[in-house]
């Protein structure tokens, strides 16, 4: 994960979508980095009569010059039996990261990846705090 924060080769093989907001606010203004994860794609291992698989969402900001501001990291552990995953399949999964980060542009990098297959999503994009 962690070399796949530093790259700047984007990688897709899972189905990953991101979207940020920003919210103003007195002091540092307030960007969420939304990922919506499809997971109709994503395979499970078997414990207990349970679906099982971990999938760990990895936002990192950085400034304009590169250098690392800040990150977090979420992971989405997935426990469910076979009549619950219809829905999991239908709704896919969601995770918000928040930062609170002064003005200025900023490249948000965002790896994800599951336990089971270990694929890998990592891509960058910019986002300007006005």
């Amino acid at each position: 994960i962690r070399q796949a924060v530093l790259s700047k080769t984007n990688v897709q093989e899972l189905p990953v979508e991101v979207r940020t907001e920003v919210s103003e606010a007195p002091d540092d203004d307030e960007l969420a980095v939304l990922a919506h994860l499809e997971t109709k794609s994503l395979r499970f291992h078997k414990e207990g009569g349970r679906n099982q698989n971990t999938v760990t969402f990895v936002s990192v900001v950085f400034d304009g010059s590169g250098k690392y501001v800040t990150g977090q990291q979420r992971q989405a552990k997935v426990d469910l039996a076979d009549d619950a995953l219809p829905n999991l399949f239908a709704s896919g999964m969601n995770v918000k990261i928040t930062f609170q980060l002064k003005p200025g542009t900023y490249t948000i990098r965002e790896v994800v990846t599951d336990s089971e297959e270990h694929h890998m999503t990592a891509f960058s994009h910019n986002v300007t705090i006005p």
